[in-house]
């Protein structure tokens, strides 16, 4: 990212690797618990199926993002359906 995108937090030196491994890791655990606490168990199942999807993206070994079948498998499964998916059945639980 130091080439890439040297505008980052931690390319750029303002965040340090351990801050950021800390504040990804505080996400990855309090994330699906308020979604556990305030939502249905539909939208916390397809949470966490974005939760595993994202994460079979960035992190090795799998990294789906290097081969690009997989990575377009990938966002299209995420951001075209669960997105929408979830988006709506969050706002039906909210409004009724």
């Amino acid at each position: 990212d130091v080439i890439n995108k040297p505008f980052l937090p931690v390319a750029s030196g303002e965040m340090s690797t351990r801050s950021a491994w800390w504040t990804v890791g505080s996400c990855g655990v309090l994330g699906p618990l308020i979604v556990a606490k305030f939502f249905s168990p539909l939208l916390f199942k397809l949470y966490m199926l974005g939760w595993a999807l994202g994460s079979l993206y960035s992190v090795p070994p799998v990294r789906t993002k290097r081969n690009p079948v997989a990575a377009a498998v990938t966002i299209s499964l995420v951001r075209g359906f669960l997105l929408n998916f979830g988006v709506y059945y969050a706002v039906k639980e909210a409004i009724g």
